[in-house]
């Protein structure tokens, strides 16, 4: 059971993380300057994206976490959305995948800002 609660809390703070970097990029993105668009403006969207996904596989993992006692269970369980159902090692993979892919996008759209 700690080990569940432990993961609820993880999940929590990447969740407001993500949805922190997601505001702060859209009002950067409204609030600099029209002339520096074409690839800084798509790798910022691609930023974006990767973080509503990631931040969508993190409510998946946290969502689904108060109907097990222990972590074994929720580990080895199929949980999802709709009829996508899958383990709980494929979801954080996505989730910490789709994160960096943002955070590589979103430096690249930052170095090409100042480039």
């Amino acid at each position: 059971m700690e080990q569940l609660k432990l993961l609820m809390d993880y999940t929590k703070f990447h969740l407001a993380l993500y949805a922190s970097l997601v505001t702060g990029l859209t009002i950067w993105m409204e609030l600099k300057p029209r002339t520096a668009e074409g690839i800084e403006f798509w790798a910022l969207g691609f930023t974006m994206i990767c973080f509503l996904i990631a931040g969508a596989a993190g409510g998946i993992i946290g969502s689904n976490i108060p109907e097990f006692s222990k972590f074994e269970d929720f580990r080895d369980a199929y949980i999802g959305m709709w009829k996508v159902r899958w383990k709980y090692d494929i979801w954080s993979h996505i989730e910490h995948y789709s994160f960096w892919l943002g955070i590589v996008a979103g430096v690249g759209a930052v170095m090409l800002r100042w480039r």
